[in-house]
């Protein structure tokens, strides 16, 4: 039971200061580059703007 325990806090540690290392070298947070790494590249072809599909189409 006590090598679980241990194994959990160290990864716990260990997560703890690779964050606090990645927050000093980044002023966004991970998810939002995360996002931006994946969706950047697509973002023009995917639209949920229905107005302006709608002006493309014709229809007022």
């Amino acid at each position: 039971m006590l090598k679980p325990v241990l194994l959990i806090c160290f990864g716990l540690v260990v997560g703890y200061f690779a964050g606090f290392g990645d927050a000093q070298d980044h002023s966004e947070n991970l998810g939002a580059r995360i996002i931006h790494r994946v969706g950047g590249d697509n973002r023009d072809r995917v639209s949920t703007d229905v107005d302006k599909q709608m002006e493309q189409v014709g229809k007022p």
